[in-house]
């Protein structure tokens, strides 16, 4: 019991004050450090457990990508690989050098893989139950972004408060409101599963109702489509297990036809246009393919941009990603990542067939899903609270533990929601 709330409280403080995306970001490094400690000593703490082998593949998968950037190759045959290098007019007279264009960005990047990493093994470790006991943590971090939310958006001014953790609140605590919006919505699900589980589901509709409108309030055109969605997914829950009350469904049937209402008032004033993004993304892709087998370098997208944009664009745009992070690790990474992903997409939607019919890994699995998608037309993992978020429902996902079932356990307090129908 302990571990959770060892592991809790890093995640609790990653999500609340885990709102920026700014590279080098200092508050991140504080950050990352409480995880390294904090997991270290959970993992130390359950040694013996077993983790999953698809989790101990991807994690030195991932790790091993990035370090492979940082190996010394004949520079020969690097020019010949990287177009960016003829491109930007880059002059190399060493005979070995590292595929990253800057290894310091790239540091950092391993920095974060690695931290993140070992909150996935740590949470992995511990017991179901206790893993399952960090949902209502991440809610209370949710709740406090949410909170600053509704202070924010009720008052005069869009901002909260300027450099209060080295930059401006623009929605909530985060920097960004199209990732303050993710946050949002993938806790949807959990929210679900969780207050069900508690047999609360009026409270779970008070919480519906908060986190549609701060959608709609923060007026991210993906983030209230996918709230919608999310959430009409979510309720298949209840389908599943047939305990629709007859008031649930009418208040639930009225919050979302009103959040419908609210989502076509918003897509018909504002329309469905990328702007920037295909700009974005069309030049991303002929990067792409001018450095395809090795990339550039993770964490060097800003510099190796620059060298494909158009001067029209330069003077139109910044970009400081590529507003798709398929699109990003693809031109950083080159061909390691593109298998590095479809190996994920692979594990990751086997498990999901595995685990369909339990509730909370439904929940995560669609919280997961959602901020992949989500991520096709922003960049919300490159934000801590949400890849915290994001290690944590895939630890939950990919746990090899689940609850024994208990038949004499009471209605009321047991969690019927960990229990599976069959096995798996």
């Amino acid at each position: 019991m302990g571990d959770k709330f060892v592991i809790g409280l890093a995640v609790l403080v990653g999500i609340v004050a885990g709102g920026n995306s700014a590279p080098s970001y200092f508050v991140d490094g504080l950050l990352q450090l409480l995880v390294v400690f904090v997991s270290g000593f959970v993992i130390w703490h359950n040694a013996e457990e077993r983790l999953d082998r698809r989790v101990t593949f991807l994690v030195l998968a991932a790790i091993a990508v990035v370090l492979l950037q940082l190996v010394p190759l004949p520079t020969e045959w690097l020019n010949s690989q990287q177009g960016i290098v003829a491109a930007a007019g880059i002059d190399i007279e060493s005979s070995m050098r590292p595929i990253s264009l800057n290894i310091g960005r790239t540091l950092e990047v391993l920095a974060w893989v690695l931290s993140l990493s070992l909150l996935l093994v740590a949470i992995s470790k511990i017991g179901f139950n206790e893993a399952y006991g960090l949902v209502p943590i991440f809610l209370i971090g949710v709740v406090c972004h949410m909170m600053a939310g509704i202070v924010q958006y009720s008052s005069a001014s869009t901002q909260v408060a300027e450099n209060m953790l080295g930059f401006t609140f623009r929605a909530g605590m985060f920097a960004n409101a199209n990732h303050f919006s993710a946050l949002m919505f993938i806790s949807i699900p959990l929210a679900f599963a969780y207050f069900y589980d508690r047999r609360r589901l009026s409270l779970f509709l008070i919480y519906l109702v908060a986190v549609l409108l701060v959608l709609l309030a923060v007026g991210s055109r993906a983030g209230v489509m996918i709230g919608f969605a999310i959430t009409l997914l979510s309720t298949l829950i209840l389908f599943r297990r047939g305990v629709f009350g007859t008031l649930s469904l009418l208040l639930g049937s009225a919050v979302m036809g009103v959040y419908g209402i609210g989502l076509w008032a918003r897509i018909s004033q504002e329309g469905l246009q990328q702007g920037a993004r295909e700009t974005f993304a069309l030049t991303t892709v002929e990067g792409i393919w001018d450095n395809l087998l090795v990339g550039v370098g993770y964490g060097n997208f800003v510099d190796a941009y620059r060298s494909y944009e158009s001067t029209e664009d330069i003077l139109n745009y910044y970009a400081n990603h590529a507003h798709n992070d398929f699109l990003e690790l693809l031109f950083e990474g080159g061909l390691p990542a593109a298998v590095l992903m479809l190996l994920f997409v692979v594990v990751f939607f086997k498990r999901i067939a595995e685990t369909i019919r339990l509730p909370v890994h439904y929940a995560c699995s669609l919280s997961l899903l959602f901020l992949l998608l989500h991520s096709v037309v922003d960049y919300p993992l490159r934000t801590m609270a949400i890849s915290i978020s994001f290690c944590m429902m895939l630890a939950i996902l990919f746990h090899r533990g689940l609850p024994a079932e208990n038949p004499d356990r009471d209605r009321d307090n047991g969690p019927e929601i960990l229990q599976a129908e069959e096995p798996v």
